[in-house]
């Protein structure tokens, strides 16, 4: 019975120490933030949109005349 109420205690303490690691590195990526936007807004900054040199994919918006809805599209499978 000791054993079991033990093991529940040390799930309790191993839980709340994850969470404590979890939120420093939080707390460390939002004291130490970059300065610059990362996320871009497509597709109102065509013109001045800049893509990473590690972006691998494709930037599409398909436009359906019919409805007159833009959606963004997945890039065909290779």
């Amino acid at each position: 019975m000791f054993k079991a109420i033990y093991q529940y205690f040390a799930e309790i303490i191993q839980a709340i120490r994850g969470l404590l690691n979890g939120m420093m590195v939080t707390g460390k990526y939002i004291a130490h933030a970059r300065k610059e936007i990362i996320t871009q807004e497509y597709p109102d900054n065509r013109l001045t949109l800049e893509m990473f040199e590690r972006f691998r994919g494709e930037v599409l918006l398909t436009h359906n005349e019919a409805t007159n809805i833009a959606a963004p599209a997945a890039p065909p499978a290779r």
